[in-house]
């Protein structure tokens, strides 16, 4: 073989069998590896649910729990974690100050349940969950090497932490390396210590949803047994406690399942389209080797009358056809390794797993077992080819053709088809998420992100143990940044737009309305707000007024609410002057002198803010003055005239002037928090696009040698067309025809395969179909012009043919 020819056969090889095997790493570790638990298959995730209420996935109740425990028949064991279930941000305290690290409480069936023991001392004890016994901490590995070097004198040590209040923690062991969930804490402790209990079976307090439950199925109970118990069981407590906030229903769900579902349906269907690269690759390549297969027929052609059998000829077509594809497996697992590294750069961080992505034996294995597969798909039918050749009719053919010349070219079109039905399919999906991403962004957020900070403030009790002191440090921070020049307008928020608020939010009462059971009380989210907080971030006032330095934490009591909650409970007469209570009938909400409800008067309106994220309808909120509603975290939200990041170190040295031990754990600006919130979309844009792209090339390389190889093969017919007087153009369309005929026919089958298959990626658009057409036609015209390209060079060189050569070839 020559090594130009060669060479171009292992790269574009090593291109698509080394995205592929980067691919398959990360969709491995995320997907397919099990979680390192012990029997894995068995640990489910059960949630509440109330599907009239939109809500799929909530938290249960310890008195749901408790219920669960006793009632159940499925699950050997059961778990569970307080404080929506995922790590929080805890303070250590040290010689040096604060710092801040991710901590979990968990209870103390929480290790035996998965099956992981401690690396060093042991897990939590039962009677550690009981109130007042919770005072032993674990640590991550990584925390104790960084806290304690490494040494076993770490146990029996004590850490001072704000978790659940300031508390002090003796550790009792040390996790193994790698260990890290719920949601990568370093620091677990048990739920002794926080402010929530377990109350015995059957309680009539059914509030509130504070926990994230697992469990472990009994062997030989399946997924769906263990659905159908609770949802008996669910039903149950439901009927059984009409005035409580009961959900209906349950969802039990796989804990692989939970982890990855998020980004399941992306990761494959990036999978799909790298794979598309591949196939398209391998008819690239079995062109090529059809062509050189017709270059060398003389040679087949000779060793079959010298009495070399078809399945001798077979044998060595597909040998030389591996042996390329072995060598474009070897490199392309080398760019595997680079490709992984691009990969993990790419891919937003909240992706669960990441960190076990490995270009390990594994994908040595699918890589070559992958150029194996691609070297059977892209020699096979060249080797056919050769094989059943007649000597006879190839030692006569010549240049001129014949059936076997026009069977190669048959089969060379529907290669190039192939590939352009492919490569439309890729741009057309290509084309809906770069709309839909670009659809994403002029979405309007309700806020005005330009030239706006975001300071997070720690509030908890570790650097606060007074809580009077709150206000009066946070007033006096808003004051000092107020006074900076270049600084519009300050404010504070309890929680940020975009920045991860969520959950099923907080239940209302209006008063005056007829009296529902708890589990039909309207819901809403729920947030404090300094005066200034709203104008900080450009949320705009459609009536009434904001909150001034009036609504104290004495003054009485007053919300805001947003557009959404009052049309939706105040179609007609205006909510202004109208007065709700959190919680119902005023549980949540009452005058402790008194026992009454405690009801807050509406005294304004502001516009909605999608802070769910930009591809979510907002929902109803309600607004309290800052320091009506404790806070044990803040953000301050500074606007200003210049670039808001040079405000950045002022904050942090302003806060540590007024405060010592203040801790601001985050600075970021709202323009990069709303980028944040987008980081998934753009991921699967950017890759789809790139993969795309690559198959449009991959296509134009295959319609420019399909139409350079028949200009070849049809010199003297050419030749003949140009002696005999055929202009010049007429020729060029004769190739350019041929080239645009396979391109409709590709483009057609492209189009009706992505009609169908684009529905399976519907989950993933915002406000795009499915079958956009604008989408559909703009890559019909997109693949028309490539073809068109491609074929343009080989048309000019056929029109240049000499006919007296022409005439002589061959």
């Amino acid at each position: 073989m020559r090594p130009g020819f060669t060479a171009t056969v292992v790269v574009t090889l090593a291109l698509g069998i080394g995205a592929n095997a980067a691919m398959f790493s990360v969709i491995r570790a995320v997907l397919l590896r099990p979680l390192p638990y012990r029997d894995p298959d068995r640990l489910v995730v059960i949630w509440t649910r109330h599907p009239a209420k939109g809500a799929e996935q909530e938290l249960v109740s310890p008195a749901d729990y408790a219920d669960w425990m006793a009632q159940n028949t499925v699950f050997d064991d059961m778990a569970f974690s307080p404080a929506y279930g995922a790590a929080r941000l805890f303070n250590l305290q040290g010689p040096e100050g604060n710092e801040r690290i991710r901590g979990a409480a968990v209870s103390a069936s929480f290790f035996r349940l998965l099956g992981v023991a401690a690396a060093l001392g042991r897990t939590f004890l039962d009677e550690e969950d009981r109130p007042g016994g919770g005072k032993s901490a674990l640590l991550s590995h990584s925390l104790w090497m960084r806290r304690f070097g490494g040494e076993r004198g770490a146990l029996g040590r004590t850490l001072t932490l704000d978790s659940y209040g300031l508390v002090t923690f003796t550790v009792v062991g040390v996790m193994p390396p790698g260990f890290g969930f719920p949601d990568r804490p370093e620091i677990w402790i048990p739920t002794g210590a926080t402010e929530m209990r377990v109350p015995p079976p059957g309680a009539s307090d059914r509030c509130c949803r504070w926990f994230q439950v697992f469990a472990r199925l009994k062997p030989g109970v399946g997924l769906e047994q263990a659905r159908a118990e609770m949802r008996v069981i669910q039903g149950r407590l439901h009927r059984q406690y009409p005035a409580a906030d009961v959900n209906p229903e349950v969802s039990v769900v796989r804990l692989l399942d939970q982890l990855a579902g998020p980004v399941r349906l992306a990761l494959f269907t990036l999978e799909a389209a790298v794979a598309s690269v591949l196939l398209i690759a391998c008819a690239n390549i079995a062109g090529l080797l059809m062509a050189q297969a017709s270059a060398r027929r003389k040679e087949f052609t000779i060793r079959a009358a010298l009495g070399a059998g078809r399945l001798r000829l077979l044998r060595q077509s597909l040998v030389e056809s591996l042996t390329l594809a072995l060598a474009g497996g070897l490199l392309g697992l080398g760019l595997a390794a680079a490709g992984t590294r691009a990969l993990l750069a790419v891919i937003p961080e909240q992706v669960p797993r990441l960190e076990e992505t490995r270009t390990d034996g594994a994908v040595l294995l699918f890589a070559l077992s992958l150029a194996i597969v691609t070297g059977l798909i892209f020699g096979l039918l060249p080797a056919i080819q050769a094989a059943r050749g007649h000597p006879g009719e190839s030692l006569g053919e010549g240049g001129r053709g014949g059936t076997a010349g026009v069977r190669r070219r048959r089969w060379r079109g529907a290669l190039v088809v192939g590939e352009i039905a492919l490569a439309v399919v890729l741009t057309i999906c290509a084309g809906l998420l770069i709309r839909s991403f670009r659809l994403l962004g002029q979405v309007d957020p309700g806020f005005r992100a330009e030239r706006v900070l975001a300071a997070s403030i720690d509030m908890s009790s570790s650097v606060f143990d007074d809580p009077s002191r709150r206000p009066r440090f946070f007033d006096q921070l808003m004051a000092r940044i107020r006074a900076l020049h270049g600084v519009v307008a300050v404010g504070g928020q309890s929680q940020l737009p975009l920045d991860g608020m969520g959950g099923r939010g907080q239940t209302f009462t209006i008063q005056g309305r007829p009296s529902v059971s708890a589990g039909d009380l309207p819901t809403a989210g729920l947030g404090g707000v300094t005066p200034d907080g709203f104008r900080a971030l450009g949320i705009a006032l459609l009536a009434g007024r904001v909150f001034t330095a009036a609504d104290g934490r004495d003054a009485p009591r007053v919300v805001m609410v947003n557009q959404t909650l009052a049309r939706r409970y105040w179609s007609g007469p205006t909510p202004l002057g109208q007065r709700l209570v959190l919680g119902g009938g005023g549980r949540m909400d009452r005058v402790r002198a008194t026992g009454e409800p405690n009801w807050r008067e509406i005294v304004g309106i502001v516009a909605d803010v999608r802070g769910l994220g930009l591809d979510r309808e907002p929902r109803p909120e309600i607004f309290v003055p800052h320091w009506q509603w404790p806070w044990h975290s803040a953000d301050l939200v500074a606007r200003t005239t210049g670039d808001p990041r040079a405000l950045a170190s002022t904050v942090r040295a302003e806060a540590r002037a007024l405060e010592p031990n203040a801790v601001v754990t985050e600075v970021r600006t709202m323009e990069q928090i709303v980028s944040d919130s987008m980081a998934h979309p753009r991921f699967r844009s950017l890759l789809l696009g790139g993969f795309s792209v690559l198959g449009l090339l991959l296509a134009a390389v295959g319609i420019f040698g399909l139409m350079s190889t028949t200009v070849a093969e049809r010199t003297r017919e050419i030749g003949i067309r140009l002696a005999l007087g055929a202009p010049p153009g007429r020729v060029r369309w004769l190739v350019v025809g041929h080239a645009m005929g396979l391109t409709m026919v590709g483009v057609s089958l492209g189009l009706a395969s992505a009609a169908s298959l684009t529905r399976l990626v519907s989950r993933l658009l915002f406000g795009v179909g499915a079958t956009d057409w604008p989408t559909f036609a703009a890559a019909a015209v997109v693949l028309a012009v490539v073809a068109a390209a491609a074929s343009y060079l080989p048309a000019r060189r056929a029109t240049q043919v000499d006919p007296v050569e022409a005439l002589r070839y061959e």
